[in-house]
């Protein structure tokens, strides 16, 4: 045997185990996308997402311009009524590969991992439109790695049922 090499047997083995646990892994993820469908069909049902109060700060970030107390101060718009100005400036803002992804963006999250490993501290988010509409009318604010894999299968489940016109209004 040449130094350095692995032996066959052990490297027909890491083959094995790796495309064994990718099945698994997902064969797991497609169980939980799939129990997520019934959380997606509450969100027709739930109209409290549109209550949420707001609030519209100055840019020093503490200055309180204006509250939102919904219904009396926010119009809902169909997807077709939202300009496509508006359109293009929450997803150059917000999520620049939201028509590109399937609810979640593998590659803003290696991104966003890459900063806050660099940083230290968690400097940068990777979450998608669709995982902060999730965020917002399910799951909730708490800081968890079970809050954020719940709401990565929510998204999932949600863009396969929902247009991303539908999504974004």
């Amino acid at each position: 045997m040449a130094r350095g090499r692995f032996p066959r047997r052990t490297f027909t083995w890491l083959l094995r185990s790796f495309v064994y646990g990718t099945l698994f892994l997902a064969a797991v993820w497609a169980g939980l996308v799939t129990s997520a469908f019934s959380s997606v069909d509450d969100l027709e049902a739930k109209a409290d997402y549109r209550q949420v109060q707001g609030t519209v700060y100055a840019r020093d970030g503490k200055t309180v311009l204006r509250k939102l107390r919904a219904p009396e101060t926010r119009s809902y718009l169909e997807a077709e009524q939202l300009p496509e100005v508006l359109i293009n400036a929450v997803i150059a803002a917000e999520d620049r590969r939201f028509f590109e992804h399937p609810g979640i963006d593998v590659r803003g999250l290696a991104r966003a991992a890459l900063v806050d490993i660099r940083a230290r501290a968690a400097k940068e988010g990777g979450s998608t439109i669709t995982q902060q509409l999730v965020k917002n009318a399910y799951v909730g604010p708490d800081r968890s790695i079970g809050r954020k894999t719940r709401e990565a299968v929510l998204a999932v489940a949600l863009e396969s049922r929902w247009s991303k016109e539908r999504i974004l209004a």
